[in-house]
């Protein structure tokens, strides 16, 4: 039985370990010079639509929340 539940441990450590090996390799992070994509939001005070592209070549924070 013990020795059972030691390789279903050591299975489930080798599945997590290649599951975040595999998530590593296929993010897709923005690297400085690249284009972010087109986006839009709307205005805090009257709602109406903000682009981004109005703020190029100035620095922007974008917080992206989710609540769950």
């Amino acid at each position: 039985m013990r020795k059972m539940q030691r390789r279903l441990w050591i299975g489930c450590l080798a599945w997590l370990l290649y599951a975040s090996a595999m998530n590593a390799q296929s993010s897709s992070l923005i690297q400085e010079g690249e284009t972010f994509p087109s986006l839009w939001f709307p205005s805090m005070t009257d709602g109406v639509p903000q682009h981004l592209e109005q703020w190029r070549g100035q620095k922007v924070v974008v917080h992206l929340f989710a609540s769950w």
